[in-house]
């Protein structure tokens, strides 16, 4: 899920429980994010997730490089 704060966002991993009908934040990161994938432990105790940091690019001038 992800809420816009302004400028920024907050991206959060929520746990739904279909029991009560409640939603529990787990995880909130404010800023940019890109979450890839998301993973439930078999025991359902643990997720695990991935995150690719924000991409960069550099671009360097070399003069009379050999």
């Amino acid at each position: 899920m992800v809420r816009r704060l302004g400028p920024r966002s907050a991206h959060t991993i929520e746990f739904f429980d279909f029991v009560s009908g409640r939603t529990t934040e787990v995880l909130r990161q404010i800023g940019r994010s890109n979450y890839q994938h998301v993973a439930v432990s078999p025991d359902e105790r643990w997720i695990l997730y991935t995150e690719s940091p924000e991409w960069q690019s550099e671009l360097m001038l070399v003069e009379n490089f050999r």
